[in-house]
């Protein structure tokens, strides 16, 4: 059997990837996971990843393993948190108005042609994760399943404070590098994206209801 393999690129920007505020019950999370066990959280049917290297970003407090996220208001419940902010806060008790937080990495920014692309001003407190994934035999498209939240929407849309998050991807079949984390509507993933910039008022994290699952498709892998 062949298999086909992709590169992909797990990038957010700025401060956030939390979803709503959440509920009296707490997600169950592991910060600081090693590359396999983040691998190991977002393998899916029919794939399997390999490699894994964080580019950019604090491993400690911006990286999160997670259970029972249905339980705690998520709409799934096991994956990958990438947070712009502080993980211990973000999957705790974050239902706070108006919370602010920074990581205070070194360098400061981080600048990656994919994620201007979305905002020319996401340089600050980036996560960027890449790992490689192999297709079974078959397997003729890519489905990811992801959902975002930001302590800035509604509060700052409109603003430069646009909170954004990317998966890129290349490989066989896919001209140039594809970004799947897309709205239904095809925008990229970013606050001033999601309700076509109309501002709103103070709110603890929140964002799109429903996880979204783009899907990319794949050169057909010979058997």
């Amino acid at each position: 059997l062949n298999f086909k393999t992709f590169k992909t690129f797990l990038q957010l920007i700025l401060l956030v990837v939390s979803i709503f505020g959440f509920s009296q019950t707490p997600v169950t999370y592991t910060a600081n996971p090693t590359n396999a066990q983040i691998n190991t959280a977002l393998i899916g049917n029919n794939i399997n990843i390999t490699g894994g290297t964080l580019n950019f970003g604090d491993r400690n407090r911006q990286i999160a393993t997670f259970t029972n996220g249905t339980a705690a208001a998520l709409q799934m419940n096991n994956g990958v948190f990438f947070g712009t902010g502080i993980v211990a806060t973000l999957l705790s008790s974050n239902n706070n108005v108006g919370t602010s937080q920074d990581i205070n990495t070194t360098p400061a920014t981080y600048s990656d042609p994919n994620l201007t692309a979305i905002d020319a001003t996401a340089i600050n407190d980036v996560v960027s994760y890449s790992f490689s994934v192999t297709l079974g035999p078959k397997a003729t498209t890519l489905n990811i399943r992801y959902q975002f939240g930001s302590e800035e929407y509604p509060d700052y849309v409109g603003t430069n404070f646009d909170d954004a998050f990317g998966f890129f991807v290349t490989g066989p079949g896919i001209s140039g590098t594809a970004n799947l984390a897309r709205l239904p509507n095809n925008n990229p993933t970013s606050i001033n994206k999601v309700n076509f910039g109309t501002p709103g008022v103070n709110t603890p994290v929140v964002g799109p209801v429903a996880p979204v699952s783009p899907v990319a498709p794949v050169e057909p892998v010979a058997p």
